[in-house]
């Protein structure tokens, strides 16, 4: 599933952009909060009695700082190494030593995230 901005063109053919949902989370942009879109996901897919074991969120921007505070230690992290978010969670550990629950798995390459995920899979084997 994709969640992005509502995007339309208008009479002169030109992109233009809405925002997503209004929030009050100031760690984010006005025009999306990604946590607040998580947690309505994982709330919708509960209401229809799928529960996940884990939830594994990839990302680089500082936007994807904030739904990465909302895992738990069953969950997994993935920071693109030197990026806002690997900076932010960095940050947020030195700070707050165990605030921050979920793995953390940086990556530089896909290659990186697809080999953990393997690994995830053949360990439920």
């Amino acid at each position: 599933k994709v969640f992005s901005n509502p995007a339309s063109l208008d009479r002169r053919g030109v992109l233009t952009l809405g925002p997503y949902h209004s929030h009050k989370c100031l760690r984010c942009p006005a025009n999306m909060c990604k946590a607040k879109i998580l947690g309505e996901y994982l709330a919708e897919r509960a209401r229809e009695d799928v529960e996940f074991q884990h939830v594994l969120y990839v990302g680089d921007g500082a936007n994807d700082f904030c739904p990465a505070g909302t895992l738990t230690a069953a969950d997994v992290a993935f920071p693109r190494k030197g990026y806002p978010m690997h900076r932010l969670i960095q940050e947020s550990q030195e700070k707050q030593p165990g605030a921050f629950q979920a793995a953390v798995v940086p990556w530089e390459s896909a290659v990186e995230v697809a080999r953990y995920l393997q690994e995830l899979l053949r360990r439920k084997c």
